[in-house]
């Protein structure tokens, strides 16, 4: 599910460059609101392999995409592909 995502959200043009592969931001993201967790009790180092990464890293990255409407692009993607099974 989480590759389907991908495309649709933004990457660094220039810059800084992620050390974490998005699939795993996206990853703690989808974890985040299915769980209800608050932003700061969300558990990085057991959803990342990467134990440098921080939680203000995701944070950053959904905010920067919910700004842009990526996260929107790719929900809307998500739920038009899937039309037929939602009742």
């Amino acid at each position: 599910m989480i590759r389907h995502f991908i495309p649709y959200l933004s990457k660094a043009k220039r810059g800084y460059v992620s050390k974490v592969p998005l699939g795993e931001v996206v990853n703690a993201i989808l974890y985040k609101f299915k769980t209800g967790v608050h932003w700061s009790l969300l558990l990085c180092k057991s959803l990342i392999r990467s134990n440098k990464t921080k939680l203000g890293a995701i944070y950053h990255h959904f905010r920067k995409w919910s700004k842009e409407g990526s996260w929107q692009r790719a929900w809307m993607h998500k739920l038009n592909s899937h039309s037929g099974l939602i009742t």
